[in-house]
């Protein structure tokens, strides 16, 4: 290659390589970022440049990638449900009055109570899914609940999960006002267990209040 060609093709590398950090960090488009990570660091690999700075120049991008996409996983969590329950359910996080982790094979288990309100000692930590849930009846065998991505399809529904996301309640502030920032704050993730007959429960409000209730009592309870 001639150096004309190398200089070329180890510049495009690198403005392929800073394009493709931009729409990593963009996260609707980090696959795309990744690609053009990926068609950077084969530009500059190519290049006539020292290999040095062909290490340097394709290193960097590739490690903090590698950093960043290593950390966006949520962790490997196992739901045992009531057998029978349908309905939202909510996993509270960050309460010192909760429950204390428990892990089986590395994952961790989210005992569901009746009442569908899993209050966890645990902080929230957001990231890809990797959500197991089952049905447990009263001798504790497992059946294994499957995902969906809609509480409208029929095809989707129950048994089924729906993951809702996660959401928070307010706190007071100093100031008087209300913040998700504030120590008081309450912060869950919603689930739904869909049944195979209806989704009427699906955006059932009042559910939330009782779940403050439940915060409220275990905080007290300190």
């Amino acid at each position: 290659m001639n150096t004309r060609a190398s200089t070329f093709s180890f510049v495009i590398g690198i403005i392929f390589l800073v394009i493709g950090i931009l729409l990593y960090l963009t996260w609707w488009f980090f696959l795309w970022g990744m690609l053009a990570v990926l068609f950077g660091v084969l530009l500059v690999l190519f290049s006539g440049k020292p290999w040095w700075m062909k290490a340097l120049v394709a290193g960097v991008p590739v490690l903090f990638v590698a950093w960043s996409f290593s950390r966006s996983f949520g962790p490997s969590q196992t739901f045992l449900i009531p057998e029978g329950f349908s309905g939202r359910l909510m996993v509270v996080q960050g309460e010192s009055c909760g429950v204390p982790d428990r892990k089986e094979d590395g994952r961790l288990i989210v005992d569901v109570p009746s009442n569908g309100i899993a209050i966890l000692q645990r902080p929230y930590k957001g990231g890809w899914v990797d959500d197991e849930f089952f049905f447990v009846d009263a001798h504790g065998h497992r059946t294994p609940i499957r995902h969906s991505y809609s509480s409208s399809n029929p095809s989707t529904k129950g048994p089924s999960v729906v993951i809702g996301g996660a959401g928070a309640v307010g706190g007071s502030m100093p100031d008087g006002d209300f913040s998700t920032e504030s120590p008081e704050a309450i912060h869950f993730s919603d689930y739904f267990v869909l049944a195979s007959d209806s989704v009427e429960w699906f955006y059932d409000e009042a559910f939330e209040d009782r779940m403050v209730l439940e915060v409220k009592e275990c905080r007290s309870s300190l």
